[in-house]
C-alpha cells in the first residue's frame, strides 16, 4: 500500500502521456492501418500475464481448420530488430520466446512472423503469401498503428484491470476506458469451479462497458518428457519456471505433488550456470520418485544456447497448457461471424 502511496503521482504523470497518445489516435484515426485481411488483436490493459500466448494457440488452432492464418508479433526480448520470418530451428534471442513456441506448436500449418511495425509485417507477409485470409495480433491491444478488425481484450481473475492503478502504482498499461476499442473480452485464470456470485460479480463490473463477456480456465496438459530418462511413479517435482505468473502452476502442482520451486524472471534467458545450480538443487532436493519440470515457454528458451546438450542425462519434462471456456460455442460463433464477413 506504501508502495502504491509513494509511486501515485508517478503514476498520474504516466496516466497524462497515455491519454494523450491514445487520443490522438482517436482523433486522427486515419493514421490507423486497416489490414485488409481479416484481423484479431488479442492483448490486455495490463502488464504481467493475462494468457496472451495460450489465447493466440486456442485461436490459430480453430482457424487453421479453414483458413489460411498468420501470427504477428513483436517478438519481445529478442536481440533482433526489424521484420524477420520465424523458422521452427531460429533462437528465441533472434525472435522471442514467444513466436518460437508458436512457430514449434504448429509448424508448417501456420506462418509467423515479428516486426515492431506491425504494418510492414503484415504487408510483407501477405505479400510473400497471398493466400493468407486471416491474422492473429499478439499483444497489440496498445498498438495503435494497426486498427484491428475484431479486438479480443484479456483480463485475469484474480487482479482485473477495474481493480488496478495506471504503472508504476499499478500494472495498467492505459486509462480503463480504453475498454471501448475492444470487441469482446475475456476474463483468464478463473478456477475451475467458478462460482455463480464470482460470475455475476465479473458481469455487474463488466456490463458497462456493452461487450461481450467470456471466461477461461487453464487446463494443465500431461507432463511429458523431453528426453529418455523417465521416472515411472513421480512424487516430488523440481519445477523451474521463467514466466510472469507460475502460481497457478505452482498450486495445481502442489496436490498431487511434493514441489520445490525455482523461479526466474519473466523471459529469462537461462545459462549453462543456471543449470548447474538447478540440477544441484535437484540432487539435494529428494532421493527418489523425482523430476525437473519446465514449461513448453521455458523449454523454447532452454534449446538456444544448446542447453538441451546439458540438461538430456537427467530426468527433464515439460508441462503445456489449454483453455477451457464456459461458452466455447458462443465465443467460436461471434469469431466466425466476423472472419466469414472479411
Amino acid at each position: 500500500m506504501i508502495f502504491k502511496v509513494l509511486f501515485f503521482p508517478f503514476s498520474l504523470i504516466y496516466l497524462i502521456i497515455s491519454m494523450i497518445y491514445h487520443r490522438y489516435y482517436d482523433f486522427f484515426s486515419n493514421k490507423s492501418y486497416e489490414p485488409k485481411i481479416a484481423s484479431i488483436s488479442v492483448g490486455n490493459l495490463s502488464m504481467g500475464g493475462t494468457g496472451k500466448s495460450p489465447m493466440i494457440v486456442w485461436l490459430a488452432n480453430h482457424f487453421i481448420k479453414n483458413h489460411k492464418i498468420m501470427i504477428i508479433s513483436r517478438g519481445y526480448g529478442r536481440k533482433s530488430k526489424g521484420f524477420i520470418e520465424v523458422g521452427e530451428n531460429m533462437s528465441h534471442s533472434l525472435v522471442g520466446d514467444e513466436p518460437l513456441l508458436f512457430k514449434k506448436i504448429f509448424g508448417d500449418k501456420l506462418k509467423v512472423a515479428v516486426s515492431e511495425k506491425r504494418k510492414m509485417g503484415i504487408q510483407k507477409m501477405t505479400g510473400l503469401y497471398p493466400n493468407i485470409s486471416c491474422v492473429l495480433l499478439d499483444d497489440a491491444f496498445q498498438h495503435r498503428k494497426i486498427k484491428p478488425g475484431l479486438s479480443i481484450l484479456l483480463t485475469t481473475f484474480d487482479s482485473p484491470f477495474f481493480s488496478d492503478l495506471p504503472i508504476p502504482s499499478g500494472r495498467l498499461r492505459e486509462p480503463i476506458h480504453g475498454v471501448k476499442r475492444s470487441d469482446i473480452i475475456i476474463v483468464t485464470k478463473c478456477p475451475d469451479n467458478l462460482v455463480n456470485r464470482d460470475r455475476k460479480r465479473f458481469i455487474k463490473r463488466l456490463s458497462k462497458f456493452n461487450k461481450p463477456i467470456f471466461f477461461s480456465s487453464i487446463v494443465y496438459n500431461e507432463m511429458t518428457p523431453l528426453y529418455d530418462v523417465i521416472v515411472d511413479k513421480i512424487e516430488n517435482i523440481l519445477l523451474v519456471t521463467g514466466i510472469a505468473t507460475p502460481a497457478p502452476l505452482l498450486s495445481y502442482l502442489e496436490l498431487n505433488y511434493n514441489v520445490l520451486h525455482i523461479k526466474y524472471s519473466d523471459h529469462y534467458s537461462f545459462t549453462v550456470d543456471d543449470i548447474n545450480h538447478i540440477h544441484q538443487k535437484f540432487d539435494n532436493f529428494a532421493s527418489n520418485n523425482k523430476i525437473i519440470l519446465t514449461t513448453e515457454k521455458d523449454f523454447v528458451r532452454f534449446k538456444d544456447n544448446k542447453l538441451d546438450n546439458y540438461i538430456n542425462l537427467n530426468p527433464w519434462y515439460k508441462i503445456s497448457i489449454s483453455l477451457k471456456f464456459d461458452d466455447e460455442d458462443g465465443l467460436i460463433q461471434l469469431l466466425e461471424n466476423y472472419v466469414r464477413k472479411n
